[in-house]
């Protein structure tokens, strides 16, 4: 839905926020976080989802089956960056669309229509949920550690005390508390430095 608190949804919200991507420096898009070069590749967790959700156990087929239906889902359209508006792409499938051409591959394999549609939704949960764990908390960290860092350097010049530095658990405790927070009542990002109670 585009509210993420990334660079581009913060810098439309209040243009004196920057655009830029704290990673890497490129201009940030809504999605930028998840394909940002200095990050995991998200093939990677393409990948391991594929094997892990469809593998040859949940498929009943053989090892090179699966493999050959791998490559296979990794050409579709609705897993490749290009900028066709008319076709699913990667973007639309990060977004939460379930891409047909996913489900009508599997279902090609001699699979029925509803267990290829079952198989695609496992498929992109678990996507989900490794783009989750290992990109956007990563991320959020980064963020904040480089956000506290700033913070940290204007006191400082700005006045003779400076802050304590706050731990990797502070921090990642700090994200998990304002997560549920911002799903709950989409409490602001401000929330994380003006939270004291932990």
């Amino acid at each position: 839905m585009d509210e993420l608190p990334v660079p581009h949804t913060l810098h439309k919200r209040n243009s004196s926020y920057s655009p830029l991507c704290h990673q890497c420096n490129h201009t940030s898009s809504s999605l930028h976080w998840t394909l940002c070069p200095s990050t995991q590749t998200i093939y990677h967790l393409i990948s391991n989802s594929l094997n892990c959700i469809l593998n040859a156990t949940a498929l009943d087929m053989s090892t090179n089956l699966v493999s050959n239906l791998h490559q296979e889902i990794l050409t579709l359209n609705s897993f490749k960056l290009h900028n066709f508006s008319h076709l699913p792409s990667l973007i639309s499938t990060l977004s939460g669309l379930v891409p047909i051409d996913l489900i009508s591959t599997i279902h090609n394999t001699s699979i029925s229509y509803r267990t290829a549609t079952s198989l695609s939704i496992k498929f992109l949960l678990h996507l989900n949920q490794q783009i989750y764990k290992q990109l956007w908390i990563p991320y959020c960290i980064s963020r904040s550690a480089q956000s506290q860092n700033t913070l940290t350097t204007n006191l400082t010049h700005s006045s003779s005390s400076s802050l304590p530095p706050i731990s990797v658990p502070q921090i990642i405790t700090k994200i998990d508390l304002w997560t549920i927070q911002w799903i709950k009542y989409h409490t602001p990002l401000s929330y994380i430095i003006t939270n004291t109670q932990i």
